[in-house]
């Protein structure tokens, strides 16, 4: 061992006698670190916190329920320097079910961009159930096309194209020398 190391051991242990806070703690040797009761949340642990009665109404029209959603607040990339790499301002939103996924780091806000987040997510969810819906409409649409009974005319057009196609079959026959 080193002998700086002795001294500066012994002269930690003799300044304890005269610091109260350190006698304290060489009596009484507890974790640093405290474990937190999970009671004493800030939040609650469904993630309504703060989210305004606009995305909640839009939510609840959508069928979406706020368990199936994950929310995370992650470090930004890109452009903005050391505010934008330090502070975990970018929020990152998924519904777990339909797996869609939106991140937003537009503003230096995790406010801001947590509102403008679940906006663009209940936009998403919108468009796509939309989609879903228009593309039902014209799997009925063309259903309906398909099976319904032809006009005169377009049962004219058909026969005129049949005979047409007979015809040039009709012409169709062997080549005079192979006999």
């Amino acid at each position: 061992m080193r002998a700086g190391y002795l001294l500066t051991r012994t002269f930690k242990k003799s300044f304890a006698q005269y610091c109260p806070a350190r006698q304290a703690a060489a009596e009484n040797p507890t974790p640093k670190r405290v474990a937190r009761n999970p009671s004493l949340r800030l939040y609650s642990p469904n993630k309504t916190m703060n989210l305004s009665a606009a995305i909640m109404a839009r939510l609840a029209a959508l069928g979406v329920r706020i368990e199936d959603v994950e929310e995370r607040f992650i470090r930004g990339a890109g452009s903005g320097g050391q505010k934008i790499n330090k502070t975990s301002s970018t929020v990152w939103v998924r519904h777990r079910p339909s797996g869609i996924e939106v991140r937003c780091q537009r503003e230096r806000s995790q406010t801001i961009n947590r509102e403008t987040a679940w906006m663009e997510l209940c936009a998403k969810l919108d468009e796509r159930r939309r989609a879903a819906a228009a593309l039902l409409q014209e799997q009925r649409q063309k259903d309906i096309r398909r099976h319904r009974q032809k006009s005169r005319s377009q049962k004219v057009r058909m026969i005129e194209s049949k005979k047409h196609r007979a015809a040039h079959k009709a012409r169709r026959s062997r080549v005079r020398g192979e006999e």
